[in-house]
């Protein structure tokens, strides 16, 4: 697996592993990832502009992943 919690936590820093989980779903070909109290507060308290994160979504897709060769 390329993209893991070491590697979101690498990508985005500041976040421990254990506030980061990876769940697959292979039906979908996409995974879920979630990554807990980085909104300090989620979106109702946080005090960011980016309420939802989206930014942070946007962010992901900057994300360099080792494609693998056949």
């Amino acid at each position: 697996a390329v993209v893991t919690p070491s590697a979101l936590r690498e990508h985005f820093g500041g976040l421990s592993p254990a506030q980061i989980t990876v769940t697959p779903c292979p039906q979908l070909g996409a995974l879920v990832l979630v990554l807990r109290n980085s909104l300090g507060g989620g979106v109702t308290r946080s005090p960011a502009l980016d309420l939802h994160g989206k930014t942070r979504s946007s962010y992901l897709l900057g994300m360099r992943v080792a494609w693998p060769t056949a």
